[in-house]
């Protein structure tokens, strides 16, 4: 069985949940290691259910299998990347399968439509 991995080798949390535009939310935006663009990783084997380009660039990713959370959970996996700039780019579609640690896309900086920000 999988560990819950981070998606990133780094972790700079620009914005917490439960504040700021996260105010109803779990999310976090992590800015990776500096102002540059850093990999972000599959979190667990998984398949990308759904994406949604226009805005953020919402993908959502889902577990083969259940895996462990952090908690001692075990059960399925969802996440949902937001943010980079195409996901397309990076040759991501529905139903393409990433195995655990594969690097997936760079972060990205896309925010209200706009890239680079």
């Amino acid at each position: 069985m999988e560990k819950f991995m981070y998606v990133s080798p780094y972790m700079r949390i620009t914005q917490g949940y439960m504040i700021g535009s996260h105010v109803s939310s779990y999310a976090i935006d992590d800015g990776g290691s500096d102002s540059g663009k850093d990999y972000i990783i599959a979190p667990y084997s998984g398949t990308v259910k759904q994406i949604y380009p226009q805005y953020e660039n919402e993908v959502f990713f889902e577990s083969d299998e259940p895996v462990l959370f952090a908690d001692g959970t075990v059960d399925y996996a969802t996440t949902m990347f937001v943010h980079q700039d195409s996901p397309m780019w990076y040759d991501m579609a529905i139903g393409k399968h990433y195995n655990q640690g594969e690097k997936i896309y760079l972060e990205g900086g896309r925010y209200m439509g706009k890239n680079g920000v």
